[in-house]
């Protein structure tokens, strides 16, 4: 959108702007969030100024592009459902036709220009939310058995084995106090209409990658004890990296026979946490199962030292 929008007011071809870069990083290595930085380049080696343009006009095209008139308003009211030649594609692009999002794009606009846009968390955005249960749909053939749920007017499913998820906006935070998602329960999967649109059985094999909606301080919320066989035993609050949908049921196990396709309960440095183990050659690796919690894989862990493993997670 951006580049397009500068391509009509310095009358050149877009492909004169190139995007060279992404990267994730991470500004706090403490908190579990990146951040994506983007990087432009003019097409010509030596440069043409077309990048420097929009740094210097940053602001000013961000409104043109969010309510401004002219081809960006073109953009704004093309009645394709996500993207089309009349606004975003090109033949150069057609490798990301697929990701192209109008409406998604004007929201991510709208958030660097107001770090207080809430992308309708607060009042439900009418065409958003028909989106949102079009994606639902998208998901339904993957989940056949499951049923429909409807948190507070956002669209929901409740899987055969009780778990539950809402679609939510991709850019909703998980932690939210008030808003939407306060009428979603604590330990209900976010899935983000994104990524549920378009590829929903990715969604299905990956569903363990999702947040859970927790509670404002970033706790779970301690589940009743469920019926245990022999040798069982129960979190009531999960810890730290488990599946999300999962049951925190663990079975003990001899440390001396580790599988490296089962996920274990352990705890390193005194803190319990839950992911895969490896025997390296002089130590031990632990790979979290969800990373979303913050949780790094640790490579120099040493057994009755620094880490105790406490017991399997039962599937």
């Amino acid at each position: 959108m951006i580049t397009r929008t500068v391509a009509y007011n310095l009358d050149i071809d877009p492909e004169e702007i190139q995007i060279c870069g992404f990267h994730l990083e991470r500004e706090d290595p403490a908190l579990p969030a990146r951040l994506g930085r983007l990087i432009l380049a003019d097409e010509l080696p030596n440069g043409s100024g077309f990048v420097e343009y929009i740094s210097r006009s940053w602001e000013s095209l961000l409104s043109q592009v969010i309510d401004g008139e002219g081809f960006s308003k073109e953009i704004r009211d093309c009645d394709c459902k996500s993207a089309c030649y009349k606004c975003l594609m090109s033949f150069r692009n057609r490798n990301i036709h697929g990701l192209l999002n109008r409406s998604l794009g004007i929201d991510l606009l709208k958030v660097f220009k107001d770090s207080n846009f809430d992308a309708g968390a607060s009042t439900l955005d009418l065409n958003w939310n028909t989106f949102a249960k079009k994606s639902r749909e998208s998901l339904r053939p993957y989940w056949p058995d499951s049923e429909d749920v409807d948190f507070g007017g956002l669209s929901g499913m409740r899987l055969t084995d009780g778990a539950e998820l809402v679609i939510v906006h991709p850019f909703w935070r998980y932690d939210m106090t008030g808003g939407l998602l306060a009428n979603v329960p604590y330990g209900v999967t976010l899935v983000d209409s994104f990524n549920a649109s378009l590829r929903p059985s990715w969604c299905k094999m990956h569903l363990d990658r999702f947040l859970k909606r927790v509670n404002p301080v970033g706790q779970q919320t301690a589940i009743q004890k469920p019926k245990l066989a022999d040798g069982q035993f129960f979190r009531a609050i999960p810890p730290k990296g488990m599946p999300v949908g999962g049951k925190a049921i663990f079975c003990v196990v001899d440390g001396n026979n580790i599988d490296r396709q089962l996920v274990y309960l352990v705890e390193i440095d005194g803190k319990e946490m839950v992911g895969k183990l490896a025997q390296l050659q002089n130590s031990w690796l632990f790979s979290p199962v969800n990373n979303q919690d913050g949780l790094r894989p640790r490579k120099d862990l040493q057994l009755n030292q620094n880490l105790r493993i406490l017991g399997s997670l039962v599937v």
